[in-house]
């Protein structure tokens, strides 16, 4: 009966632990996603507030305030559980004179996974959250694409401008042209507000 028992929690609780190390060992690459998250997410929400500045109809005006201000409630939690995470990974406890060497490391380093482990599943929560809000705002007051890609759009031109010339046949490089006429066209033809281009890498230009 006992080792039924021991059997059958093992077998749910196998699961579970295999689940826990894996959101351990992920914890870094997932910080380095809702960070890259944030940014876009904070640029969402500037989208957001100048729609609500825009908007003639009071009664829509604050209804779309108070969805930014929940946006806005959403991007503090994520800024709170990436801190957490700096903090404990930084956060090294003296060390007690009266604790063997050994003992106070293995205690550190399962307190420093439990932390972690909250971590993980408060990064969890937090880009269900997220994805909620924006979503739920989407859904009242959609945003034009054009408002949160054009970054993106243009980060990926010029990581395309900086590496053509290294997959070019070394007879084919007798100039930028094509770089060069972008740049042209951005300079010539680009929108009227302010903007600053850097011209890195490209020789001829």
């Amino acid at each position: 009966m006992a080792e039924t028992a021991v059997s059958l929690a093992g077998k749910h609780a196998l699961p579970k632990i295999l689940e826990a190390i894996k959101m351990v060992r992920d914890l870094p690459k997932e910080v380095r996603d809702i960070t890259d998250e944030l940014e876009r997410f904070q640029d969402f929400i500037n989208d957001a507030d100048k729609v609500a500045e825009a908007e003639q109809d009071d009664g829509r005006r604050h209804r779309i305030k108070e969805r930014v201000m929940r946006l806005r409630e959403a991007a503090f939690r994520m800024e709170d559980v990436i801190d957490e995470y700096n903090i404990s990974c930084e956060d090294k406890q003296p060390d007690d004179p009266r604790c063997a060497a050994l003992l106070c490391e293995a205690v550190d380093f399962i307190k420093t996974q439990i932390l972690r482990l909250q971590s993980a599943y408060k990064i969890q929560d937090v880009k269900s959250l997220v994805r909620a809000e924006r979503d739920g705002f989407q859904s009242h007051f959609p945003l034009e694409p054009r408002l949160t890609s054009s970054r993106g759009n243009q980060d990926v031109t010029w990581k395309k401008l900086r590496m053509d010339p290294l997959f070019i046949e070394e007879n084919d490089v007798v100039g930028l042209d094509g770089p060069r006429d972008t740049l042209k066209n951005w300079l010539t033809k680009g929108r009227e507000k302010r903007t600053v281009i850097s011209v890195v890498g490209i020789p001829g230009v």
